[in-house]
């Protein structure tokens, strides 16, 4: 199977099972927001913020290092696996003997029983990591796609009968270990690889050296995302947090569903075709196309019928998330737009300099949510996605000055998507305006917004985009010669 084949195979594979875990995670907070308290999903965030940053500290941007690596011997991969193992056990240990603590920073007691339990979770990555770097290399997409489809359809499996329970907060933290438990174990299963008992640190050295570049530019994009997290469990309370959290998580279910495993399938092909300058600048804007309208589309409809979206998923007792998840998906559009950028800075080798890009971006990020942390959780909200608003032509700036990209048709299609998702938004908000019933007034959003992609797509500029997207999948379907 040809590069472009394999790409296109594994595109198509990632979205249809990205398509039925994001069904099955919306129903999910549907579900789960009727049995728990806001409060319980605050102490979680809380949670998953201290987790998240432990666990880029395990993984030390070793896997990213390793699928970009040309090539990988046994010896390499079985240092790397232990390295993952040791790592893993020492953030443990760190992160049990500094609960107390963060429960007393945060005014939150019941972080110090959270968090020692979840610690498992870096035992449990530290252990799959290097097999999920094999699928990732091998371009196996299916068998990557599926086993987190699993693990995570397990995890919310888990979930709901525990909170029907009685169990509260602990539902979901059983859904975050399980679901790491099952992708885990797949993983093992599928992969014929396996580690050895010897022990070298030299054969990893060296991709310590690239990922501790890489580890800090994952950092500075972890203070970024998770600032308004901290901010509000600092300035707030738990009870807030669970409402800003439930919007933040419908925003987070679209893009974490579909970016975090297009990485799998677009950064290994752009690391293959980077020595074709012409083709890497093709795969660029092929990749790019794709994003831009799926988000403009998908976060037009969002910020248009953010009420009726809350009143439907959510229930009673949460239209205070409503203005929120309007103003988060506006950031969303962004955030898509830019990832296709860590894919060029990865690809090509650029580790050092998207350090110093994430320092500068992700600090901006970080003051505009601290700002607008003086109004509230709206003010919050607006913030991250300011900051993310204005990362966007900074890395197209940025990356111009690396490699060749093609600038102007980035940009010109980056705008004619947030053109779309302006106009998308606004026919959204008068449907709203007009219908009652939730169900009917995104039903009839929907409508209206199909007839005007029909329309935009129909004439133009946005014609002339409609046939590069119908290129780009002719593009990656192409076998390679």
């Amino acid at each position: 199977m040809g590069l472009g084949q394999a790409g296109a195979r594994g595109s198509a594979i990632t979205l249809g099972s990205q398509g039925v875990r994001f069904i099955a995670q919306i129903a999910s907070i549907a579900i789960l927001a009727r049995i728990l308290p806001p409060s319980d999903f605050g102490l979680v965030t809380l949670v998953i913020a201290v987790i998240s940053v432990g666990e880029l500290f395990r993984d030390f941007g070793l896997s990213t290092a390793a699928i970009q690596a040309g090539s990988l011997s046994n010896e390499e991969k079985n240092s790397l696996f232990w390295v993952n193992i040791l790592i893993g056990l020492g953030l443990a240990g760190l992160v049990m003997m500094g609960a107390p603590l963060a429960a007393l920073v945060f005014q939150e007691p019941l972080l110090s029983q959270l968090l020692p339990v979840t610690t498992a979770a870096f035992l449990i990555n530290g252990f799959q990591a290097q097999f999920r770097v094999e699928l990732v290399r091998s371009l196996r997409f299916t068998a990557v796609a599926l086993t987190e489809l699993g693990g995570h359809l397990a995890g919310i499996l888990a979930a709901i009968p525990l909170a029907l329970s009685g169990a509260g907060v602990w539902s979901l933290v059983g859904q975050q270990l399980i679901a790491a438990t099952v992708i885990c174990c797949s993983r093992v299963f599928a992969v014929r690889w396996r580690p050895n008992f010897s022990f070298s640190l030299k054969p990893a050295k060296k991709f310590l050296r690239t990922g501790s570049q890489l580890l800090v530019s994952l950092l500075l994009g972890y203070a970024a995302t998770n600032a308004d997290t901290v901010t509000i469990g600092l300035k707030l309370d738990a009870g807030q947090l669970g409402i800003y959290s439930r919007a933040y998580q419908l925003v987070a279910a679209p893009v974490g569903q579909l970016l975090s495993p297009l990485t799998n399938v677009g950064l290994p092909l752009l690391t293959r075709v980077r020595s074709d300058s012409r083709k890497y600048a093709k795969y660029i804007l092929s990749m790019f196309l794709p994003l831009a309208y799926t988000s403009a589309l998908l976060f037009g409809f969002v910020i248009g019928s953010a009420q009726a979206i809350v009143q439907l998923l959510l229930g009673e007792g949460w239209e205070d998330s409503a203005r929120i998840l309007a103003l988060l998906a506006t950031g969303g559009i962004f955030q898509f737009m830019s990832h296709v950028g860590y894919w060029v800075f990865v690809s090509s080798g650029n580790a050092a300099a998207m350090m110093r890009y994430s320092l500068v971006t992700h600090g901006i990020s970080v003051l505009c949510i601290i700002a607008g942390s003086f109004f509230g959780l709206p003010g919050v909200a607006m913030g991250y996605s300011l900051g993310l608003a204005m990362t966007w032509p900074i890395q197209v700036w940025w990356l111009q000055k690396l490699v060749y990209i093609p600038v102007a048709q980035l940009m010109c299609t980056g705008f004619r998507a947030l053109v779309l998702a302006l106009v998308c938004a606004a026919v959204g908000q008068l449907s709203s305006a007009v219908v009652d019933p939730p169900v009917l007034a995104c039903l009839i959003a929907l409508l209206a917004q199909a007839i005007v992609v029909g329309v935009f797509f129909a004439s133009g500029a946005y014609r002339r985009d409609f046939k590069r997207l119908l290129d780009s999948v002719a593009l990656v379907r192409r076998k390679d010669p």
